[in-house]
């Protein structure tokens, strides 16, 4: 499990700590531990898979741009 919170934080912006700690009102270390699995925020883990699935996609998109060109 902890093999796939490092796998999906490859996957998140620069600064995404503070970015979740803004949006769910919470430390820093709150978000780590979330990330980690060293906690059940269930929200904070939801709302990071998301992050990672938007940059995701936005990857690929840009890779098939730049196939075309």
């Amino acid at each position: 499990m902890v093999e796939d919170f490092e796998k999906l934080k490859k996957f998140l912006p620069k600064g995404f700590t503070r970015i979740l700690a803004d949006e769910f009102g919470v430390t820093d270390v709150t978000v780590s531990n979330a990330l980690n699995g060293k906690s059940k925020r269930f929200d904070i883990i939801k709302r990071g898979i998301k992050m990672a699935k938007e940059n995701i996609a936005l990857k690929n998109e840009l890779s098939e741009v730049v196939s075309e060109i």
